[in-house]
């Protein structure tokens, strides 16, 4: 157990590495939060210890949507307004709307390319090295930043071809 929250921890501490020390939600609270739900998802069988970190990288994923979904009361900027992937800060207050429209995507990315989705969700919501990705998921490095340049590129298209229809 000891081990496992180590981990759970450095995860949570790399998503939110750039936010403010002042953030209402804190890796604490997010492993907490992960933990509740993989321990009462009792449909999972788990496979092996990469599989219980794919699953907790999504169920973060999932936590942080639910949160800002339930935080975002105002509405969502324009698209020209909006910033690249990259410069998206995973849960900071005032910018909760961005990380619904990369969430709403990446599920959008994992329909047609479920790897590419993967590795992105790895990457950003777990927090891993694409070195750590390849190795969880079997791939090279070659391939994992391929998927993840992939994945990139298609998101940033996906994000800034919403219309204002869309928002």
């Amino acid at each position: 157990m000891e081990a496992v929250y180590a981990e759970l921890h450095r995860m949570a501490v790399r998503i939110f590495r750039t936010e403010n020390p002042g953030n209402s939600v804190q890796p604490t609270f997010l492993i907490g939060d992960v933990w509740r739900r993989i321990l009462h998802d009792t449909s999972i069988e788990w496979q092996d210890r990469t599989h219980f970190y794919r699953a907790a990288a999504k169920t973060m994923r999932h936590a942080l949507v639910d949160y800002a979904r339930s935080r975002n009361a105002q509405r969502r900027p324009p698209p020209a307004d909006r910033q690249p992937l990259e410069d998206v800060v995973v849960c900071s207050e005032d910018r909760l709307d961005e990380l619904i429209d990369v969430h709403d995507a990446l599920d959008r990315l994992a329909v047609d390319h479920p790897e590419a989705g993967e590795v992105v969700q790895l990457r950003y919501f777990g927090g891993y090295t694409l070195d750590e990705i390849a190795e969880m998921l079997g791939f090279s490095v070659t391939t994992a930043k391929k998927r993840h340049e992939f994945a990139m590129s298609w998101l940033e298209g996906a994000l800034t071809a919403r219309s204002p229809s869309d928002v």
